[in-house]
């Protein structure tokens, strides 16, 4: 795609004009031949089957346009080409759609504990995937991640060379751009390391790493069809064990900054200036109230806390528990505090919550709507179809997709500065436990 594009790069040296360095992309046949090709590939993966003739009418495309992009995809093999059932009147017309085994690609979702390293294709479904233990050394993480594709390429859906891209989903602050972690509470000995390098290197294939919150705001964006082409942006936000992240979306495109750094670290929100020290250095963030952590210890503040127990704190509510339930409503009315300033920063069409607080929704939805009354926020807010895990494997594996399914930015914009920052600063700026 990158050959097709018409660039100009200029320095700008007037004392008036700005000096960073400007990328002219202007619409010129190839790159527009690019476009048109991902808006085809995006309808025929949410509408398949679908014939050309169709694609003709949704696009306003002409016929002879459409088959001639529908032919190259066919011989690039992302596309499968099947007869319709005939309904005995006129031609029975050729349907199209998406070679759900075409353009193989490897994600990758690190967790704290346990990390999944997942096979897919042109369809985004998990075709293969297995579980490792997370190591604590990033570089044990690399051949971990090696020895898994290796394994993929032994088979005839990602045969040696066939494979695109990997997709690293990483529990922490990622430089989007050169795929190096910049800050991992979770994992602290994976902190500065260059992980899409060293994986890239060690398996040959292109790799790239992102934000978890940030892939499960794609990810959302990937599993919704055409529901999504009505909601112009939204908001991610999960509530993990002892932290909380987010995702922003804008115009159907993730937002990342103005580094490619990180966005949405709605967790270090800071709700009480008087509170506790939170890990990253300011007192009374958010997550220091609303995390999973933050409820059991308002539960049982004797008893260590461990994940799984949140899930005996939610059943114990449900059967009317007192001590859960007050546990539960003060996680309410912190949590509805930081989405009422999240809707009123960003205004989105929706939040999505996700996280294990979402199995107390039932309980605490009547309280949140309270309060959301009092103050006049107009927002969707609803659950993520999905687990955060299955979220930000699918998120990895979007990322690892959106070379062909991306739409290529046109007119002027700034060049990317891939220079790695001084990660002292990003120990500073943010950081999710």
């Amino acid at each position: 795609m990158a050959d097709n594009l018409h660039k100009k790069t200029k320095r700008n040296t007037d004392s008036t004009s700005p000096t960073t360095p400007l990328v002219v992309n202007t619409g010129s046949p190839g790159l527009m031949r690019e476009v048109n090709r991902s808006i085809v590939l995006t309808l025929i993966r949410l509408s398949q089957p679908i014939s050309r003739i169709d694609l003709a009418k949704q696009t306003n495309f002409s016929f002879s346009n459409v088959s001639e992009i529908a032919e190259e995809l066919l011989q690039d093999g992302l596309l499968i080409e099947t007869r319709a059932k005939p309904d005995g009147r006129g031609r029975v017309p050729m349907h199209l759609s998406i070679n759900g085994g075409g353009y193989p690609v490897v994600a990758v979702s690190i967790r704290r504990a346990e990390t999944t390293i997942a096979l897919s294709g042109l369809s985004g479904e998990v075709l293969s995937s297995h579980q490792i233990l997370t190591p604590e050394e990033p570089m044990d993480m690399v051949r971990g991640i090696r020895k898994a594709v290796r394994g993929f390429q032994k088979t005839e859906l990602a045969g040696k060379d066939k494979l695109h891209k990997i997709g690293i989903s990483v529990p922490g602050t990622v430089d989007a751009l050169t795929g190096r972690v910049l800050f991992a509470p979770a994992l602290p000995c994976y902190m500065d390391f260059p992980l899409a390098a060293e994986v890239q290197q060690a398996t040959s294939v292109p790799t790239a790493a992102e934000n978890d919150c940030n892939l499960g705001a794609m990810a959302d964006v990937w599993l919704s069809g055409f529901a999504v082409l009505a909601v112009n942006g939204f908001v991610f936000v999960e509530v993990g064990d002892v932290g909380v992240g987010g995702g922003i979306i804008i115009n159907r495109e993730l937002y990342r900054g103005h580094d490619h750094h990180f966005a949405a670290e709605f967790g270090h929100m800071v709700v009480d200036p008087a509170g506790t020290v939170c890990q990253c250095g300011r007192r009374g963030c958010w997550e220091l109230f609303i995390s999973d952590r933050a409820t059991w210890q308002r539960y049982a503040p004797a008893r260590p806390f461990e994940p799984a127990l949140i899930h005996e704190l939610i059943a114990a509510a449900h059967e009317g528990e007192t001590r859960a339930l007050q546990a539960l409503r003060t996680t309410a009315d912190y949590l509805s505090l930081g989405l009422s300033n999240i809707a009123s920063a960003l205004n989105p069409q929706r939040i999505i919550l996700s996280g294990h607080i979402t199995g107390a929704l039932d309980l605490i939805a009547p309280s949140m709507a309270e309060r959301f009354a009092r103050e006049r926020t107009q927002v969707e807010i609803r659950p993520a179809r999905f687990t955060a895990e299955k979220l930000f494997v699918h998120g990895a594996i979007a990322m690892a997709l959106s070379e062909l399914f991306g739409r290529p930015k046109l007119g002027i914009i700034a060049a990317p500065n891939r220079q790695q920052a001084d990660p002292r600063v990003a120990r500073r700026s943010s950081g999710r436990g």
